[in-house]
């Protein structure tokens, strides 16, 4: 039974939501009969249709009540089909989400989008790519936490246990800029026609930026990458997950000039992001024993190639990359994409 709350003004409201526990800690905006009712339209779908389920927490996640947390979360009603996109690519069995959503790692839910809804609301693939100022990025990604907390019960220090976690917990959305990528998009990557648009969600750690501002050949660029990629505390080390690598744009050109494709790119990531085992195993990094040969022996950041996304995306101006260590392996989390309805 849906059960109305009559108040008297919006700060009572925003009041009642923290009093319930309906936040993410920020403010909201109150949602009412009267702008739930245009994202369900939005949505082009029945407000009980059901997006997905949480099996762990048995929570049926249904258009209404991503609706709601959409108002919640400060979307406009344009922003729905992108949303109902990624709740059921956040609900499909092989992202795992319980895990992505609980555990001590901190993970952080990375939605990417391409195609020409990017443009049509506004999406943000340029500077400040991962931070304040756009109301498209910030209120989908918030939308995908809002959901977690207040249709699946994933309260933080109840059911999300992150020692640590990292701000991208609050709002984790970005567009891939399509206009000056050398490369494929990753939505035709994935097999989406190029016309249209997709999302796709990584379970990831926290960003940790690459800076090479002096070298002038893609080698000397993407050695660094590599180098990043592969830190002694990565978390891929351990857990050979996903590794999302965003390039921006003087990065991308250099690495552009060279002709290399994407796939020889990957290949080259891979091979370089790597550490001695005999290494690891001394720093504890890795739990087994110590073996001969292990300091000839190499552990990779990603058990191969097609483990790494290369995204295009960020500002003009400087020579900075972003790598995002995945979760963990295959069993645990893969990455999944969905077509955004039109």
């Amino acid at each position: 039974m849906k059960k109305v709350v009559v108040v008297h003004d919006p700060v009572e409201a925003i009041e009642l939501y923290y009093a319930r526990g309906w936040t993410d800690g920020l403010p909201v905006v109150p949602a009412t009969p009267d702008n739930v009712a245009p994202m369900i339209a939005a949505s082009g779908l029945p407000p009980d249709h059901v997006l997905g389920r949480y099996p762990e927490r048995q929570r049926t996640i249904t258009v209404e009540r991503v609706a709601v947390n959409a108002v919640l979360a400060g979307c406009k009603p344009e922003y729905m089909p992108v949303v109902v996109a990624a709740i059921e690519a956040l609900t499909d069995p092989l992202f795992g989400v319980h895990a992505e959503a609980c555990t001590t790692g901190g993970v952080g839910i990375l939605v990417v989008v391409n195609g020409p809804v990017v443009k049509q609301i506004g999406l943000n693939a340029e500077t400040v790519l991962f931070g304040h100022g756009n109301r498209a990025n910030l209120a989908i990604g918030r939308t995908i936490r809002m959901v977690l907390v207040n249709v699946c019960g994933v309260i933080p220090g109840l059911v999300d246990r992150a020692t640590l976690a990292h701000p991208s917990k609050i709002a984790f959305c970005i567009a891939e800029n399509e206009a000056v990528s050398p490369w494929e998009p990753l939505h035709v990557e994935r097999g989406f026609p190029r016309d249209q648009s997709a999302v796709t969600l990584f379970g990831c750690m926290g960003p940790v930026q690459a800076e090479n501002r002096f070298g002038t050949t893609h080698e000397q660029v993407l050695r660094t990458i590599a180098s990043t990629m592969s830190h002694s505390g990565s978390h891929n080390l351990n857990w050979q997950g996903e590794y999302v690598v965003v390039m921006a744009q003087e990065h991308m050109q250099t690495v552009a000039a060279s002709g290399w494709s994407k796939q020889v790119v990957k290949e080259f990531l891979w091979q370089h992001a790597r550490r001695r085992v005999g290494e690891l195993k001394e720093l504890g990094v890795l739990a087994d024993p110590y073996e001969p040969g292990d300091e000839e022996r190499w552990r990779h950041a990603v058990p191969s190639p097609d483990r790494i996304t290369l995204i295009c995306a960020g500002g003009s101006a400087g020579r900075y990359s972003t790598c995002l260590p995945g979760h963990g392996h295959p069993g645990i989390t893969q990455s999944v994409s969905r077509l955004v309805r039109s």
